[in-house]
């Protein structure tokens, strides 16, 4: 017969084993979702380090956090600003490269780091 502090102490490791089990679940579930919704398709992520024109980085920050997949972090003693893009698909992501790297207010864009799932 087992004591019943041991008989407890078994019943709530089944608990967090089974809450486990269900988290790791819905974690599939939410991966086979975004993967469903981009048919398969690797989503491009990257991080860029954007220097403006001289004189220009307000400007540039207002450029930037306009467009659509961009997310603009400014830095607080440097004429430099960070970009995260998240683009939907691999097109999206060449026409957002062009269009940023049209900008008047942009000296030059260095990429940080890319992935494709």
């Amino acid at each position: 017969m087992v004591p019943i502090n041991n008989y407890y102490k078994v019943k709530s490791l089944n608990k967090v084993k089974s809450l486990n089990k269900v988290k790791s679940l819905n974690k599939v579930k939410s991966l086979n979702k975004v993967k469903s919704l981009n048919k398969g398709k690797p989503v491009p992520i990257f991080s860029f380090l954007v220097y403006p024109e001289k004189s220009m980085k307000d400007q540039l920050i207002k450029d930037l956090s306009t467009m659509e997949y961009c997310e603009v972090k400014p830095s607080q003693n440097e004429e430099v600003l960070i970009l995260l893009t998240d683009t939907p698909d691999e097109e999206t992501n060449k026409t957002l490269m062009d269009t940023i790297k049209e900008l008047d207010s942009l000296e030059s864009l260095s990429m940080t780091f890319g992935h494709t799932d």
